[in-house]
């Protein structure tokens, strides 16, 4: 759903910070307080349902799509200005970045501050001009000092990035992301973006150099730990296959001894992490302080998707008190129906059909998987990865909804469209026929003492037989038919025809698959006219 982003950008980790005032947080009440049956120990975030969830993120939208936009655009070239990102970019990127909060159960109370707006966007105007990501850009030829300090100042602060022109997708896709080798061991930006402690925040952006104002940390007080992500209910549209998983707890971890349990609920698989065992994947604990410290990281092998109802299990052992928790996987808009433009019933041996898939209703943010039943069909893979395709994509990096159908073999297959969890499914029934023949010649020739109309169709080696269709009535009322049981025979003959009229004929072939036949379409219908000197 979301490929293509971590190829389009980088991000550069904002730099180990220590922030006064966190205290080492070990208490052992959990915020849980719906859904009895899902428990959690050892964790304190609140939980938050599918539907609050939901609910949450249609009241506070984020545009995934847009371009970031001006009120005032930054001026590249001495002596150089920040300009001004407008209203909409900056409060979308905001509600990107508290909708995550409320989904990992933290409060989602952050504000834009003036001054740090103005220090991201020094941090992405500088890198733009220096055309280099780093927390410490070199000072411009012509920038004043006044401005220099500025942009030192926000890059040095902010989580930064490239190579995208949105600011929400930045926050959702690329900052929570955090798995290339520079970024996975510690998950800096993702950190800092789901810090308990942080109360306001800043955005800036230019010629893909984007900036999320980091340290802010007023909000001391607060007694939230155990902050997972993937979270309790988890929208699979915001989490992907490559993305580790995380739970920072809020005091010093030990970097031994810890060991993490991962067990797919549908089927009991498991997956283990440990830093003293060989692992089921990629495992670290880290306790730099990149927002709230003791953050173990893990990353399971071998999983191709996270699909709607998808639900884990994480037990963590070699702390100083129990921890586990369930991790739900739900689709922020469910699919509800499967439309398909252009399904044919039937197509010809060889012939390649373009199908058009889309999901119901049209926000649904979902991929569809396309399968067929049999050899009869094959599915090109054009457009899709094992017949999975993308109907919809929240970022707009691919909004491909197609699949091309090839006819391999004769017989009749089952075209399947669902949703990944298979609870919305489309089927359809489509026929492998034998391609549209031809009549080579219709003549009237004299048999003896009779005419007769000798007929020639089209040989076509790899059907059964042939079908000749005639009739003195051109819309072939009473028609009589002749046929041939193999692909050698292709010639027919009328007898006992009728003076002065128009014979109308034409063919088809078939081909038997079991006790069934399968017809072609019939050919163009050939005249031949029998009177009295003809």
């Amino acid at each position: 759903m979301r490929k293509g982003i971590k190829n389009k950008i980088v991000a550069v980790l904002l730099a180990s910070m220590f922030i006064s005032g966190m205290s080492s947080v070990r208490g052992s009440v959990n915020n849980i307080t719906k859904a009895e049956e899902i428990t959690a120990t050892g964790i304190n975030v609140a939980y938050h349902t599918e539907n609050e969830i939901r609910e949450f993120v249609k009241n506070h939208p984020a545009d995934f799509n847009s371009p970031a936009a001006y009120d005032e655009k930054p001026l590249n070239t001495p002596p150089y200005s920040l300009g001004k990102l407008n209203n909409e970019t900056l409060q979308s990127a905001l509600n990107a970045v508290n909708q995550m909060r409320y989904i990992a159960g933290i409060k989602p109370n952050v504000v834009l501050n003036e001054d740090y707006v103005t220090l991201a966007q020094g941090a992405s105007v500088i890198n733009a001009i220096n055309n280099v990501l780093t927390h410490y850009p070199d000072k411009p030829e012509g920038m004043s000092d006044e401005l220099y300090k500025i942009c030192k100042e926000g890059a040095k602060r902010s989580n930064v990035g490239m190579g995208y022109d949105n600011l929400s997708s930045g926050m959702v896709f690329v900052y929570a992301e955090d798995e290339n080798s520079s970024n996975i061991e510690k998950l800096g930006h993702r950190r800092w973006i789901l810090n308990p402690y942080m109360t306001a925040t800043g955005f800036g952006y230019y010629n893909k150099y984007l900036s999320t104002y980091a340290v802010s940390n007023k909000n001391e007080t607060v007694n939230e730990y155990g902050i997972a992500w993937p979270a309790q209910n988890m929208p699979v549209d915001y989490f992907d296959k490559d993305y580790p998983w995380s739970i920072s707890m809020g005091y010093e971890v030990p970097t031994s001894g810890v060991n993490v349990e991962l067990r797919r609920l549908g089927d009991n698989k498991v997956w283990n992490f440990s830093k003293t065992k060989s692992s089921d994947g990629y495992f670290n604990v880290n306790n730099d302080r990149y927002g709230q410290r003791g953050c173990i990281i893990f990353k399971p092998f071998g999983i191709e998707k996270y699909i709607n109802g998808d639900k884990f299990k994480v037990t963590i052992t070699g702390l100083n008190r129990p921890l586990s928790y369930q991790v739900s996987f739900f689709d922020l808009v469910p699919v509800t129906d499967i439309e398909v433009d252009g399904i044919p019933n039937k197509i010809e041996i060889g012939e390649e059909v373009n199908l058009n898939f889309k999901a119901v209703p049209e926000n649904a943010i979902n991929d569809l998987k396309i399968s067929t039943d049999s050899d009869v069909l094959k599915l090109s893979n054009t457009y899709t990865k094992d017949g999975i395709i993308t109907v919809n994509s929240i970022d707009g990096s691919k909004k491909e909804c197609n699949e091309v159908i090839i006819a391999k073999k004769y017989g009749i297959a089952k075209v399947t469209a669902s949703s990944l969890d298979g609870k919305v499914t489309k089927t359809y029934m489509i026929k492998v026929i034998p391609s549209k023949g031809d009549i080579h010649n219709a003549d009237i020739v004299q048999k003896g003492k009779n005419d007769v109309i000798e007929i020639k169709v089209e040989k076509n080696d790899t059907v059964s037989g042939y079908e000749v269709l005639y009739s003195t009535n051109e819309k072939f009322k009473k028609a009589k038919k002749m046929f041939s049981n193999s692909p050698k025979n292709t010639k027919f003959v009328i007898k006992k025809m009728s003076l002065n009229n128009t014979y109308y004929i034409k063919t088809r072939s078939f081909v038997k698959v079991g006790n069934t036949r399968l017809y072609g379409d019939y050919s163009k219908v050939q005249k031949c006219l029998y009177y009295e000197n003809h």
